[in-house]
């Protein structure tokens, strides 16, 4: 159900609906008229009930993103937020000490990782 309502929340801010009738989406006989696919069905009816809305709703943010020449404007920028405080701060220092540990023991005693660990007890 959540994923059927997201789909049909997101075809009602589409500004366009295209349906791609392939030999497996809807059965012809005569007429187009059923299809074995309930998220076909359940798609296709609610085009039937989406709003139809001005084309300004849909463009204002999109047209802004366009130069009047039609070509993307080269100073348009996203940026994304992330959140980076479940990862571990390592740093040149660190990596260059791990380096130095590595190459003064066998190898054959432990693996590359667990020295980084011990080295670095917030890892863990």
């Amino acid at each position: 159900m959540m994923l059927s309502t997201a789909l049909n929340m997101m075809i009602d801010k589409a500004e366009c609906l295209f349906f791609l009738n392939t030999p497996n989406s809807i059965t012809t006989k005569e007429i187009i008229s059923q299809t074995e696919s309930p998220w076909i069905y359940s798609e296709i009816s609610m085009s039937e009930l989406i709003r139809r809305k001005k084309l300004s709703e849909y463009r204002p943010a999109i047209t802004r993103m366009f130069s009047k020449g039609g070509v993307i404007n080269e100073s348009l920028k996203i940026k994304y937020d992330v959140y980076l405080g479940h990862l571990t701060k390592i740093d040149a220092d660190n990596l260059n000490e791990w380096e130095s540990e590595w190459n003064k023991i066998p190898k054959e005693t432990q693996f590359a990782l667990d020295l980084l660990y011990k080295l670095n007890t917030s890892i863990l």
